[in-house]
């Protein structure tokens, strides 16, 4: 048996095999799971809700990457994954709020400039604010095929106004330091990131970039502190 738990906000969330939910009980207490099934003869992939004594009820063909609950996160009713089947032209990022699982959404991808879009990384877990926002990363990518530019940012997503607040290039941040070497051309976000208790901060790492005969490398890493709803503001914290 395969599985990995998460307990939050006083729901439980099981991974684990098909086999083993359609077999005996697991010796919990606690009444309800959300399971996913990577399927079989009787169920299909996707995930279900279980209750003890019960029988599996499907809920929804989107998964979290990997069926591992790392590419989710739960909190104030709201639950979102990164997802390992994502639909065309959608970020990737499913949420649902916790007491209407099968009413699926996906967070959008942001708007870009003429000539540039945005990419949504899909090793990357959301993580849901207090207030129910959604935050995920993103990154800035041109047209040009033949153009490695890539600025890694943060997205964050307000479900009740539909708004999305983008962190900001930290380029400018990354240039202010006094590490910058003589090839440093800019600043890029990369690697996970988590939020704060109270919602208000994310906390994440940024770096300079540069080009050798066209070769992208990084040059120094910062790990920094944004304060959601001021994009720009990066706040160093240790490098």
């Amino acid at each position: 048996m395969k599985n990995l738990i998460i307990l939050s906000f006083g729901f439980l969330f099981f991974f684990t095999s098909c086999d083993w939910i359609l077999g005996d009980d697991p010796k919990f207490e606690s009444t309800t799971f959300l399971i996913g099934c990577d399927g079989s003869d009787e169920l299909q992939k996707g995930l279900y809700t279980y209750s003890l004594g019960g029988t599996p009820t499907f809920v929804t063909e989107y998964y979290p990457r990997h069926m591992n609950s790392l590419y989710a996160d739960n909190n104030n009713g709201v639950l979102a994954l990164n997802v390992e089947n994502v639909p065309e032209n959608t970020s990737g990022i499913a949420y649902m709020n916790t007491d209407d699982l099968s009413n699926v959404k996906f967070a959008p991808i942001p708007s870009a400039p003429e000539g540039y879009y945005y990419n949504v990384p899909r090793a990357i877990a959301p993580r849901i604010l207090n207030d129910g926002k959604i935050a995920y990363r993103v990154t800035l990518e041109t047209d040009n095929e033949f153009d490695d530019y890539h600025i890694g940012m943060l997205a964050i997503f307000d479900p009740k106004s539909d708004e999305v607040e983008i962190s900001g290039d930290p380029s400018g941040f990354v240039l202010s330091q006094p590490e910058q070497g003589s090839d440093t051309e800019g600043g890029s976000m990369g690697g996970l990131f988590v939020v704060s208790l109270d919602g208000k901060y994310a906390y994440c790492k940024v770096y300079g970039y540069g080009t050798d005969f066209g070769i992208y490398h990084e040059d120094y890493n910062f790990i920094v502190k944004y304060s959601i709803g001021t994009s720009g503001s990066y706040e160093r914290l240790a490098q």
